[in-house]
């Protein structure tokens, strides 16, 4: 695959420039650590009320499973930040980002890279519930294409705070979406099995 894709970048040399991938930040070891952590801490017992107040900003780290122009065999790393007002008893009182995405391909070593684009997280906790949605586009370049494609991205996100001590100091969840193909050298896109796992820094 990578031969052919250096192949076709020769053919049409003098037609357009051949874009290359980023090279990943993050790959399988990561994952993996992520994961780790988030089977460690899912059976927490979710935080009380009283324990719920004030505005936190909550780090950790989004995985899933992930399908390019339904083709498997790709897996997302992200970094993942979710600001949330627990006084704010209005709703949409979420914000955050998943951003650092990278595309780990699980066929092709090549084809591993870091994503371009962010995700936006917007979204609303009441009791320590979280619905929300993490939106944005990313472009990726596939080992068996000469151009960047574009993924208009709409992940939904499910998920709870968590005590690992005497505060609602940990954040658990799941998500998953589509991809909508964007309109110039678009990719349909699909993730599923994501987790994500948080931590209040400052705990």
């Amino acid at each position: 695959m990578y031969i052919k894709l250096t192949a076709a970048c020769v053919a049409v040399a003098g037609l357009a420039a051949c874009e290359t991938a980023t090279p990943p930040t993050a790959g399988q070891a990561e994952y993996n650590a992520a994961l780790a952590q988030y089977n460690a801490v899912v059976s927490n017992q979710r935080a009380a009320a009283s324990s719920l107040s004030g505005f936190t900003t909550f780090t950790g780290t989004a995985i899933s499973n992930a399908e390019f122009a339904e083709e498997g065999g790709y897996r997302m790393i992200g970094d993942m930040e979710m600001r949330v007002d627990f006084n704010d008893n209005n709703g949409d009182n979420i914000r955050g980002e998943i951003e650092e995405i990278n595309i780990i391909d699980r066929r092709n070593a090549d084809g591993s890279q870091l994503a371009e684009g962010v995700l936006n997280i917007r979204g609303t906790e009441v009791n320590g519930q979280i619905v929300a949605t993490a939106t944005g586009e990313l472009g990726i370049v596939r080992v068996d294409s000469i151009a960047r494609e574009t993924t208009n991205v709409d992940l939904d996100l499910e998920g709870e705070t968590r005590n690992t001590s005497a505060f609602a100091d940990t954040i658990t969840g799941r998500f998953s979406g589509f991809g909508a193909a964007s309109t110039t050298n678009g990719v349909e896109a699909e993730f599923t099995g994501g987790r994500f796992v948080l931590d209040d820094p400052s705990r």
